[in-house]
């Protein structure tokens, strides 16, 4: 049975199962300590896709042997991770990184090995024409500062708002962070309290108060899944209902499931497990399979890097090589994904973010679930 784009708008048109070598990808992602629980979800994300594929024939009669590593969030140890599934496992492309730092750490040796990476954790300094080899599979943190301050101008109105910019500690975030604040200054707003969260914070009821005790009329900024669970419903808590304005932080419908709270506004370039559509049905189904629950955040983006990635081995050819993977990469063009982005996923030699741009999703009480409350917000340049 050939895997075509006909079926859930996935697009993987391969040929029937043979006796080829396994194409052999690696996920080089944190599987342990506090942020495990996006490097696993990742994972999980991956294979239930990857299985699919090779269900269905596999890539050009290749099956896709799924291989991975844990970068244990460190420099050193993404490093000595990355080494090791290129030289022993002979991986022709890296993806799972969920720290932009950790890509920079290897970005020196797959370039040197002309390994592609394709990954979640970018920014605006990884993923460019002159560093060849790096790919986004999700938004680029940094860029996601003007759809995310142009929605909040639709909530505020006309109004001048005081405005809390709240931040994970990373290399992205802090760029992320300081974009915010250009854009909220642009528009005459106020800046009244910014904070940088550890990414291994357990209680932000500090960051809570300190928004609380600040006058802020909305909070704009960048939370994962458990970060900004914790912090809606400490500053809920305290009685404060201000919007919250954040970015996807792994598109958790768990984390809205939870919190119920229809001010929490969440932009994201990916669909929820919630959404109709054949493709994010097949989703559902894939990672109950694996026994993934696919609500949890970061599920899909694994599945969206595995997308990207057998669209690259497709456009490679049968007898891909990990020098020709990247050159495939560069002429994949737009393609669409059947919902499981919002919009199309597009790579060229000269755009390699994958993702463009994304929706504001929010919580429907009615509904009981999250929906699409903005149409296609594009990524500041």
């Amino acid at each position: 049975m050939a895997l075509t784009a006909s079926v859930g708008g996935l697009g993987a048109a391969s040929g029937a199962a043979s006796s080829k070598k396994p194409y052999v990808v690696a996920a080089v992602t944190t599987l342990s300590g506090p942020i495990a629980f996006a490097g696993d979800a990742l994972v999980q994300g991956q294979q239930a896709y990857y299985n699919y594929v090779n269900a269905h024939g596999g890539v050009h009669g290749h099956q896709i042997k799924l291989v991975q590593a844990d970068d244990q969030a460190t420099t050193s140890a993404a490093l000595t991770a990355t080494e090791q599934v290129v030289r022993l496992n002979g991986a022709l492309v890296i993806s799972g990184s969920v720290l932009t730092n950790l890509e920079s750490a290897v970005l020196s040796f797959v370039q040197r090995e002309g390994v592609a990476m394709v990954d979640q954790g970018c920014d605006t300094t990884i993923a460019i024409k002159k560093n060849k080899v790096a790919f986004c599979a999700s938004s680029p943190e940094p860029l996601e500062a003007r759809p995310e301050v142009n929605f909040a101008s639709k909530i505020v109105g006309s109004g001048k708002p005081k405005v809390a910019v709240i931040n994970m500690d990373s290399q992205a975030q802090v760029l992320l962070q300081q974009n915010i604040k250009n854009d909220v200054t642009k528009k005459g707003w106020n800046v009244v309290y910014t904070d940088t969260v550890p990414l291994t914070a357990t209680d932000m009821s500090a960051v809570a108060t300190a928004v609380q005790q600040s006058g802020a009329t909305i909070v704009i900024g960048s939370m994962d899944t458990q970060r900004i669970q914790l912090f809606d419903q400490s500053l809920r808590g305290l009685g404060v209902h201000i919007p919250i304005v954040n970015f996807d932080g792994g598109a958790s419908l768990a984390t809205y499931q939870a919190l119920k709270d229809p001010k929490l506004y969440t932009f994201s370039p990916f669909g929820f497990p919630s959404d109709p559509g054949r493709a994010m049905q097949i989703y559902n189904q894939q990672m109950r399979k694996i026994g993934a629950n696919p609500a949890e955040g970061f599920g899909i983006n694994g599945y969206v890097e595995a997308m990207v990635i057998v669209r690259g081995l497709q456009k490679c050819g049968s007898s891909c090589t990990a020098a020709k993977f990247d050159q495939a990469m560069t002429k994949i063009g737009a393609f669409p994904t059947g919902g499981i982005s919002t919009v199309p996923l597009r790579y060229t030699a000269t755009y390699r973010f994958g993702v463009s741009g994304g929706v504001m999703y929010a919580w429907s009480t009615s509904k009981n679930k999250p929906v699409k409350v903005s149409g296609v917000l594009r990524l500041g340049a």
